[in-house]
């Protein structure tokens, strides 16, 4: 398996804001991934657990650790991480994200 590096993305952590505000991003990096669609069977076995799998990232560790992310960026479409795994390597991480 080959990762190329294809979409530069927007990795942020949002955490519930005190009063009306709903939501505030506390932590942003920009960053470089991987951007492709899940498979089938990926995609099966995500929603026999209850999340749903719009998109399959590859990214740094490194990266995500330094914001330990809740959402991320896209070409302007905001997704939410729902899960994270083993990529590669250990060099890099596998997120599923889910459009929110």
């Amino acid at each position: 398996m080959i990762i190329t590096f294809n979409r530069k993305a927007v990795l942020s952590s949002v955490r519930p804001a005190y009063g009306h505000s709903g939501e505030a991003e506390t932590t942003q990096r920009n960053i470089k991934c991987c951007v492709g669609m899940p498979s089938t069977s990926t995609k099966i076995n995500a929603e026999s657990v209850g999340i749903k799998a719009d998109l399959i990232v590859h990214c740094y560790r490194k990266d995500f650790d330094a914001v330990n992310p809740t959402h991320i960026e896209i070409d302007g479409t905001k997704y939410k991480i729902s899960a994270t795994g083993a990529s590669l390597n250990d060099l890099f991480i596998k997120l599923t994200v889910t459009k929110s």
